[in-house]
């Protein structure tokens, strides 16, 4: 992609993070995405339909970022493919996404951005559901790789929001969902054997910030 476009792309992603410190999504609008950025709306429309199309390629980056974190993790940490370490690399991924993005990310709360909201869920589900497809889906559970997807990120998501919601610090937030993971992935419901040494990791004892 051409330089000029990427840097004209970056700068109206930058400015709707700008924006939504001090307003919803749905109050922010195209012209005034273009007057902060000092783009001409003939630009702003050469790249995006709308508003909404600019918040996609948004999420788009978001899930590649995160995407490519994960299978770093993969190939450093779980070359022998344990499903539940995977779960493990799937949770510190979203959670390396949250401190990479956390200027964005802080807005996508259910009761003040829910368009945000349900997109990045949208966009979390189809992140997640490529690897459970890529660790064989849910051959060893009673519930499709649909369903499982939907029960992880959305109650995870949920769960991230809520904390956010009280004022939570991030390392707080991360080891609590570790726990609630630990105990999921303890019931079998995602018809993963639990490995007994992954206690401790899931728990959220494990330092993540070296594989950032």
């Amino acid at each position: 992609m051409d330089k000029r476009i990427i840097k004209t792309k970056k700068n109206l992603k930058d400015t709707v993070v700008l924006l939504l410190a001090e307003k919803p999504f749905d109050q922010i609008a195209v012209t005034e995405i273009c007057r902060v950025s000092s783009t001409s709306r003939v630009t702003f429309y050469s790249h995006f339909a709308d508003k909404y199309d600019l918040l996609e390629e948004m999420f788009q980056d978001m899930v590649e970022w995160a995407t490519g974190h994960f299978f770093r993790l993969q190939r450093r940490n779980n070359g022998e493919g344990n499903v539940a370490k995977g779960w493990l690399n799937v949770l510190d991924s979203i959670f390396a996404l949250f401190r990479e993005k956390q200027d964005f990310l802080r807005h996508a709360a259910l009761e003040k951005n829910p368009y945000l909201y349900f997109c990045f869920s949208r966009h979390l589900n189809r992140m997640v559901l490529q690897y459970m497809e890529a660790c064989g889906g849910a051959k060893n559970s009673a519930f499709t790789s649909a369903q499982l997807t939907g029960f992880i990120c959305n109650g995870l998501w949920g769960f991230i929001s809520e904390s956010i919601a009280a004022k939570m610090s991030l390392p707080q937030i991360q080891e609590q969902t570790g726990r609630l993971l630990r105990q999921v992935l303890e019931g079998r419901i995602l018809g993963t054997p639990w490995d007994g040494a992954l206690a401790a990791e899931i728990g959220g004892e494990r330092d993540v910030s070296a594989e950032h």
